[in-house]
Order: structure tokens, then C-alpha cells, then sequence
């Protein structure tokens, strides 16, 4: 009787672990689905932190039964053994909010046989909402830390346009070999939006931080555009800090218009802060603009630029437009008028990145007489094989599908023979700087642009690349035919003196020769540019125009 009474003490034992099991489960699974009770006895288990050991000598199949009991019923006695970890949610407002429990059993009896365990209820809650979610990553073990701190870390706000711009300009105003500090933060920052414009559109971030909502509407920056929008914000920021400083601190920031407001809201991401931080660093250390942004705006026109070709300049602009209504424009509608119907043809020594003959044949596009057929060709000459390649690409760019209208010729002015002496205008930007000006010229220019570009040679007046043009002229040139020419202020007379001395007879071929015509002064006052053109060689001379 003994034995048997034994016996049915333990199958009621047993029977019991099984049940309670089969509760515990049941509630687990429920209580994943709904929120917890808000009596005042749950919301104080829920907050506080209940640690209870146990050994290996205590462990037994009830025992791992009832310590999954102890967070639902508190008055199980704290003695009872368990291997599970327990977590439970913040309390918001002296209320329980929403939470879910993991069950993990522990069965590696190696691991149980001399460490201590602990069941730990412990909160992790959430930075706004007061809500978190429980289970066994990374990011629930962080918010039980930060719980013990009292909530998680406040994210950071997104960096703004309006905030990034500011900054920006205050890191370059600080560097000594940066000019242009304003500038320069307006084109950057303008590429570096439009760059991830399709990737990754960005929507304008609220007072709070938060991005408002996708529909809202969104400034889109483009390259005509995106330097003067940030130019014009900048200044209205300006105008607004110096406002709430003299006038009221506590004054709201006017803006213009919508667009400058959903501008200056907008978010940066961090891929866009890295790069503009990457293109700040280099142009901080002198790297020029142009190179940074891989293009630049030539009168109507963008042309991609790479290192170490020559930057578009404004002087160049002048030398094009004045080309252009002088030779080209005349010539066109007289050819066109012909019963022939010529063609001007032009030659572009040294052509860089090709902005001046690829600018007078989009010209002569636009305006042409026959839109399907302008009577206009260019071809190009340069020693660079970059400069080769890029013209080509810019052509494509520009000038399709006209591309056929421009040439371009990996060789020399000296070398270049192939001119069966038609040309009707030879127009050249050539290397003339003096070498004792080198050293005087802005970091951003002697350390980084193509040295054979800038430089006109060894001889003291920087002309040995024009003493190779001047020569090949009559070769080129029909007669009338005119050479214009880009260079150094102290050049025009120096020029002057040349073909009117003994060098003349080099410039002599075919009954042809180079008559120096006149000078002109480019928007600054300077002698910049000459011009040149192609006489008989029994005339005595022309008068200055």
C-alpha cells in the first residue's frame, strides 16, 4: 500500500507539470496576440527587476513547469527554479502597454550542472512611442540597457540643405588656398543633390526632424538651376539670421517663396553628407571646381571637363562670340546665297575640351539658313589624347546629330599638313603664359591644370607654340581667310613687331602672308585677343579695323 500510494503521488505530480505546461503555452500564445492585464499587481511585476537562482540539485521536471508560471502568477513562491529568460515591456503612464514573452528553454545539462541561472524581467522601452517588442537579438539586448537608463537614445534630426549649407561655408571660409568659399559650397552642394536625384528622392524634414509626407511637394535641382537656388537661399538665411539677431530672436525665417522653404527643409542623407565632405576636402586642398563636378557652362552650353585639360574660361566666351559675328555669321549667309552654296570651314588649334569649335558650330546650328543641312564644319587639333577624347564626347553631347561637322585630329599645329588651303577661319586659345608668371599664378591653376596648356614655352615672352601657328597659316587659310587668337596682354605688340620683322618671310607661302589686323580688349580692359589675316603678297598692307 505504501508502494502504490507513492505511486499515485507521483502520477498526480507529473499529471500536474503536464497541465500547467499545456497553461503556460496556451497563455504564452495568447498573450502575444493581446495586451497584458493592467491590474496593479501585473504593473508591479512588470517593474521590477525579479532575479532568482537556483541550483543544479533543485532542478526537476515541476520545477521547470512552475518557474514558467512566476510571471503570470506572482504568488508562486520566488524558490521555485526556472531556465528561462523573461522579458517584459516598459510601463507608460502607470499603464502596461503592449508586450510579448519568449520561452527559451535551457535543456544542455552541462551548462546547468555548476552555474547559477537567473530568470530577469527587465524593461526595455522605446524613445516615443513607449511601445517595445521582446526576443533574442541585438536590438532588444540594447533596449534593455537603455531601459536601465530610462528610455533609448533620441535619434539624431536629419541634417537639412539649410544646415549643411552653413556649415559648409564656414568650414572653406577657413581654408587659405579656397577662394570663392560661397561659390564653390552653391556648386557642390547643388551637384552632389542632383547626383542622387533619381536614386534617391528626399522629401523636406519637419521642426521635429521627421520627413513630412511623399506627396509633399519637392523642389527638384537641376544644373541650370541648383547654383542660383542656393545662392538665393543662402542670402535669405543671411537675412533671417541677422534679423532674429538685431530685431527679434525669436522671429520665424521668411522665405521668398514655397520652393525656397521645402529647400531649406530639406533632408541630406548621410551618403549625401559623406560625399559633399569628400569634394569639400578637395577643394579645400585647391583642386579646381570644374574637375570636382566633371563639367562646367560655356555660353549656352555644358561641357564635361576632366583633368588635366584647360577650364573653360569667360575670356574664351568673349573670343567666341566675337568670332562668331564678325567671320562666321557673315560668311554663312554669303556662302548660303551662292549658287555653290559653300561651306566655312574652321580650325580649332588646341582644342581642349572643344568648347570653342563645338560652340561656333552649335551657333551656326541654331542659326542657320537650312536647319537640316548648316553649311558649317569644324575640325580640331590637339596633342592630348584626353583632350581627343573629350572634345569628341562633348560633340556628342552638344552637337548630335550633327556630329559629322566635327573632326577632331590627334596631332600637332607643326605637324598638321593635310590643309589643302581652304580654311576660312583658324581660332586657337594656345599656351602663352611666360614661364617667370607660372609660379605667380593661383595654386588652383599651376598645380592642377595641364602645364603644356598654360605655359607658352621656354623663350622669355611665352610665344613658342605662336611662332608655330604663325608659319603654318598661309598653308591653312584661304586668301581673306583670318586667324584668331587668344593671348598673354603683353603679346599684341610683341606679335605686331614679329610680322613686321624678318620673321615675316616664314609666314610667306603660296603668294600669301599674315597681315596683323588688329588688337582688341577683352570685358576687363586687357589686350586679349589679335587678329590676323591671310593677304596676297603684293599687297602692301591694310588698315587697323
Amino acid at each position: 500500500m505504501h508502494l502504490q500510494g507513492l505511486w499515485l503521488r507521483s502520477l498526480w505530480v507529473l499529471t500536474l507539470g503536464m497541465m500547467a505546461n499545456a497553461f503556460v503555452r496556451n497563455r504564452v500564445a495568447r498573450m502575444s496576440q493581446r495586451p497584458l492585464l493592467s491590474s496593479p499587481l501585473m504593473s508591479t511585476v512588470a517593474t521590477k527587476r525579479i532575479r532568482v537562482t537556483h541550483h543544479r540539485h533543485s532542478w526537476s521536471t515541476v520545477g521547470r513547469y512552475s518557474s514558467s508560471l512566476f510571471y503570470l502568477c506572482p504568488s508562486i513562491s520566488s524558490s521555485s527554479s526556472s531556465s528561462s529568460s523573461l522579458q517584459s515591456s516598459s510601463i507608460s503612464n502607470g499603464s502596461c502597454a503592449k508586450a510579448a514573452t519568449r520561452l527559451s528553454h535551457q535543456d544542455h545539462h552541462h551548462h546547468l550542472s555548476r552555474t547559477p541561472t537567473a530568470i530577469r524581467l527587465s524593461r526595455s522601452s522605446s524613445s516615443s512611442s513607449g511601445s517595445s517588442s521582446v526576443g533574442n537579438n541585438k536590438t532588444n539586448k540594447a533596449g534593455s540597457r537603455n531601459g536601465k537608463r530610462g528610455g533609448s537614445r533620441r535619434s539624431k534630426p536629419p541634417r537639412t540643405v539649410a544646415s549643411v549649407l552653413h556649415d559648409s561655408i564656414a568650414q572653406l571660409r577657413q581654408e587659405v588656398d579656397c577662394d570663392e568659399p560661397e561659390e564653390s559650397v552653391f556648386h557642390l552642394l547643388a551637384y552632389v543633390l542632383m547626383e542622387q536625384e533619381d536614386q534617391q528622392p528626399q522629401q523636406p524634414a519637419d521642426g521635429d526632424g521627421t520627413q513630412q509626407k511623399k506627396n509633399h511637394h519637392h523642389v527638384v535641382l537641376t544644373w541650370e538651376s541648383g547654383f542660383r537656388e542656393l545662392r538665393n537661399l543662402y542670402h535669405t538665411l543671411v537675412a533671417n539670421r541677422k534679423r532674429s539677431t538685431n530685431v527679434n530672436p525669436h522671429s520665424t525665417p521668411v522665405y521668398h517663396h514655397e520652393n525656397q522653404r521645402t529647400l531649406a527643409r530639406r533632408a541630406v542623407t548621410r551618403a549625401q553628407h559623406q560625399r559633399l565632405q569628400q569634394l569639400l576636402q578637395r577643394r579645400a586642398r585647391g583642386e579646381p571646381i570644374q574637375y570636382l563636378v566633371g563639367q562646367w557652362d560655356f555660353l549656352e552650353w555644358t561641357f564635361a571637363v576632366q583633368a588635366p585639360l584647360l577650364c573653360p574660361r569667360p575670356e574664351t566666351e568673349e573670343l567666341v562670340l566675337r568670332a562668331w559675328q564678325k567671320v562666321v555669321r557673315p560668311l554663312m549667309t554669303q556662302y548660303y546665297n551662292d549658287e555653290n552654296r559653300r561651306i566655312v570651314r574652321i580650325l580649332d588649334v588646341g582644342c581642349g575640351t572643344g568648347c570653342i569649335g563645338i560652340s561656333l558650330l552649335a551657333l551656326a546650328i541654331q542659326q542657320a539658313p537650312d536647319p537640316v543641312f548648316p553649311n558649317v564644319f569644324v575640325t580640331a587639333l590637339d596633342v592630348d589624347p584626353v583632350a581627343c577624347e573629350v572634345s569628341r564626347a562633348n560633340a556628342r553631347r552638344i552637337v548630335s546629330p550633327f556630329t559629322v561637322h566635327y573632326l577632331v585630329h590627334h596631332i600637332g599645329a607643326a605637324d598638321y599638313h593635310h590643309s589643302p588651303g581652304d580654311y576660312d577661319l583658324v581660332i586657337s586659345n594656345p599656351p602663352y603664359i611666360p614661364p617667370g608668371e607660372m609660379e605667380g599664378l593661383a595654386r588652383t591653376v599651376k598645380e592642377y591644370e595641364n602645364f603644356g596648356a598654360l605655359c607658352g614655352g621656354t623663350s622669355h615672352d611665352g610665344m613658342d607654340v605662336i611662332r608655330q601657328i604663325l608659319p603654318q597659316l598661309p598653308h591653312w587659310l584661304r586668301v581673306g581667310g583670318e586667324c584668331w587668337m587668344e593671348v598673354h596682354p603683353t603679346q599684341p605688340a610683341l606679335l605686331r613687331d614679329l610680322l613686321s620683322s624678318s620673321f615675316a618671310a616664314a609666314t610667306t607661302n603660296k603668294n600669301k602672308r599674315v597681315e596683323f589686323v588688329e588688337t582688341m580688349q577683352d570685358l576687363q580692359g586687357k589686350d586679349r585677343f589679335v587678329r590676323l589675316r591671310i593677304v596676297p603678297l603684293a599687297e602692301t598692307g591694310v588698315e587697323n579695323e
